[in-house]
């Protein structure tokens, strides 16, 4: 991806100041291993993003949103969802079959939002979930494969799918809680879900949602958990809003928390396996480890060279692969609303 190069590195009274040392430049700055993409404009945020190979990939935001990519995100073009409602989770299986959720709107009849697409965004389909979220938002969908998926939203709503998403269940995890993230594994026995306000809980599964039980991240804290993110079925974090991190080694039953946490809040973290991952949140901020496993501490984590924009506010974060990865945000003030998306084809980092 590119951009052009530049001499120098540096940053003043509104323009490039460049020196001997050479750098890539963008409309980011110098010497950044994050740059800017061009999206259609939108009013507020891109929620969330999801890849599923190198080319293909689609992000979602408020006022129905959806974007798409079929080159990596050298260009993304806008696809029609047919909804205003806020959209705010994305999950494909393949570059064909995908699903989003979001707010409950009058396609919803009566449930949260959920939306099918078979043939990769040209078109997408309302789905009936009023027999499981009885007209609350939904938060967050992730799939097993093509026929098995999870939804969670809103007064701890929990929606189960067996055909793709044509019929969707209520499963009761006895809470009242809103549910801000449902996560699974692959094996499709093993998934987390996190709450929103209150009590910091999270809630387990280890037999593919017949049963579930919770955990608390911490008796003398309270608020919600925007992410989490397990690496198998045992290791994971979580974060929370105010910038405090937890991590698991067996499987969600106990927590310990990280010690000095990061000063802002975290609001998604990504790994690509047991020691590498990703964490962003608030005013554009971006942490990197590559050591995750041997010591679950923050000095574990770097924070990675910053694009020169403090209006915006990441709120999620995915990966291919060690190199190739995208955060979504939101901006805060200015006219900056077409530039969203961040991408990085060096792992985050800067390399002369």
């Amino acid at each position: 991806m590119g951009g052009q190069t530049c001499v120098g590195l540096g940053y003043g009274g509104g323009t490039l100041a460049c020196e001997v040392t050479m750098c890539q430049f963008d409309e980011s700055g110098c010497g950044y291993g994050w740059e800017e993409q061009q999206t259609p404009e939108l009013t507020y945020a891109y929620n969330d993003i999801y890849f599923v190979d190198t080319d293909n990939g689609w992000a979602v935001g408020d006022i129905g949103k959806i974007v798409h990519t079929t080159d990596g995100g050298e260009n993304w073009s806008e696809q029609t969802s047919g909804t205003a409602g806020n959209l705010n989770s994305v999950y494909f299986v393949d570059a064909d079959n995908g699903w989003a959720v979001g707010e409950a709107d009058s396609h919803s009849n009566g449930g949260g939002l959920i939306m099918y697409t078979s043939n990769g965004g040209s078109s997408w389909d309302f789905r009936d979930s009023s027999a499981c979220a009885f007209d609350r938002d939904l938060n967050s969908v992730d799939f097993i494969d093509a026929n098995e998926g999870w939804a969670v939203g809103e007064d701890g709503r929990v929606c189960h799918t067996v055909n793709g998403g044509d019929d969707w269940t209520f499963v009761d995890i006895e809470t009242t809680q809103t549910l801000s993230q449902v996560f699974f594994n692959d094996d499709g026995l093993h998934g987390w879900i996190a709450t929103y306000g209150g009590i910091l809980k999270v809630y387990y599964t280890i037999d593919g949602g017949d049963t579930w039980d919770y955990s608390i991240l911490h008796t003398g804290e309270s608020g919600y958990i925007p992410s989490i993110y397990f690496i198998n079925n045992l290791q994971g974090w979580a974060t929370t809003h105010i910038g405090t991190l937890y991590y698991t080694d067996d499987g969600g039953i106990s927590w310990t928390h990280v010690d000095s946490p990061p000063p802002f809040s975290v609001e998604s973290i990504f790994f690509i396996d047991e020691n590498e991952g990703w964490m962003v949140g608030w005013e554009g901020k971006i942490y990197h480890t590559t050591s995750a496993r041997s010591l679950p501490r923050l000095d574990n984590w770097e924070q990675q060279p910053q694009p020169l924009r403090d209006n915006i506010d990441f709120k999620s974060v995915f990966f291919i692969d060690n190199l190739h990865g995208y955060v979504t945000g939101r901006v805060l003030y200015g006219s900056d609303r077409d530039r969203l998306i961040m991408y990085t084809e060096t792992g985050g980092e800067y390399i002369e």
